[in-house]
């Protein structure tokens, strides 16, 4: 079986892509009033040693524009390096060979054109007249190439560090408030707990007990309410335990679809153990009923697995439609959003959820959840 990527090309992304290779305008800002200012550096001095001549100006601008390429390749091999995790041992394991690649090449064409633009009673930059054997010049450039690199590729990666910084701090953030507003929209909906109860078995008592699909629906509905209201907002529950709580939900939901809804269901005994945000599995299922079985007339299947793979838990709900159709429900998005920041809150970016369409009409949910390393004062909580 094939999937069919839902993540398509984008102006967005164009742009994104565009901008790593050609880089973004403060970034050129920056790098034109680095190696502008340098250049006023280097030939300001010169009317009083040589006087400003089309060969000292040629061997500045060699200087100047050979860094700023040279500093733009460095900057491509370091965006590759950050994209991945890395700690500050293997970062500096492979950015010192870059920055000193990049200062040998430099070095290397400061010395041609030292020996071959500028006069031989010329100093250049440093102290060793270009006539000077070609290992000293070339050692002598090097040390300045070297010092120049270290400083742009500290103060480039102090940047990143810190940009990178602050966007997680602000995506931590968003999921937060997100989470507060999905909280706000539990509060609102809540009832006290003893007088919705005791309402719930009032109904119950109230009907006939040759009715009995009514009476259940009140027991399961009791239960799923109880399992809500018992659970703290930072608990994790076994996989076990989320599967009790998503077959109160289905077997609330045959009393409605009856025959029309089909549950298929593999769960391998080791992933049951595994500790999950509660509630998690039973939205990913309930999206499935909503839009995989309620649209249809003759209903559809629900495909549910659940397997360790890799090291991780692998969760999958399977229903009948397409993405796109979500839309034409008014679907706000708001259950799969939340799943998202609670997966991200308690297991970080090794945790993910994605949802693909497959051949043959077919909606794929995908939960991929780590393994759980709580504190102690952080066990989960559960009824």
């Amino acid at each position: 079986m094939t999937l069919q990527s839902l993540q398509l090309s984008s102006p967005i992304e164009y742009y994104n892509r565009r901008r790593r290779w050609v880089g973004s305008r403060p970034y050129w800002l920056c790098q034109l009033a680095g190696w502008g200012g340098l250049s006023v550096l280097l030939l300001g001095p010169m009317p009083f040693r040589v006087g400003v001549s089309a060969s000292a100006a040629a061997a500045v601008a060699t200087f100047v524009v050979s860094g700023a390429l040279l500093t733009h390749f460095l900057r491509l091999a370091l965006i590759g390096i950050l994209q991945q995790p890395v700690t500050w041992l293997r970062l500096a394991a492979k950015v010192l060979p870059l920055v000193l690649v990049v200062a040998v090449l430099h070095a290397l064409a400061q010395t041609a054109a030292a020996r071959t633009v500028l006069p031989h009673d010329v100093v250049f930059l440093t102290s060793m007249p270009a006539h000077d054997p070609l290992l000293f010049t070339l050692l002598d450039m090097g040390s300045l190439s070297l010092g120049l690199f270290t400083t742009w590729t500290g103060a480039y990666l102090g940047l990143r560090i810190y940009r990178r910084f602050q966007e997680a701090r602000i995506e931590r953030l968003q999921m937060t408030t997100h989470l507060q507003e999905a909280a706000w929209q539990t509060l609102r909906a809540q009832l006290n707990p003893h007088l919705l109860f005791n309402s719930l078995n009032s109904i119950r008592a109230l009907i006939h007990r040759d009715n009995p699909a009514p009476r259940e629906a009140i027991i399961h509905l009791s239960d799923l309410l109880r399992t809500t209201l018992a659970l703290k907002d930072d608990a994790l529950v076994p996989l076990e335990r989320e599967l009790e709580t998503v077959d109160s939900y289905l077997a609330l939901e045959r009393l409605r679809f009856e025959q029309r809804l089909q549950v298929i269901r593999t769960v391998d005994t080791d992933a049951l153990n595994w500790l999950v945000p509660p509630f998690m599995v039973q939205i990913l299922v309930e999206n499935a009923v909503k839009y995989g079985v309620a649209p249809y007339e003759s209903g559809g299947p629900v495909g549910l697995t659940a397997r360790v793979e890799g090291g991780k838990l692998v969760v999958e709900v399977a229903n009948n439609g397409e993405i796109g159709r979500v839309k034409s429900h008014h679907s706000t998005g708001l259950g799969l959003n939340n799943v998202r920041s609670r997966l991200a809150l308690a297991f970080g970016a090794e945790a993910q959820l994605t949802l693909t369409n497959l051949e043959g009409n077919k909606v794929l949910a995908r939960a991929v959840i780590p393994r759980a390393r709580q504190p102690e004062a952080q066990r989960p909580v559960y009824p």
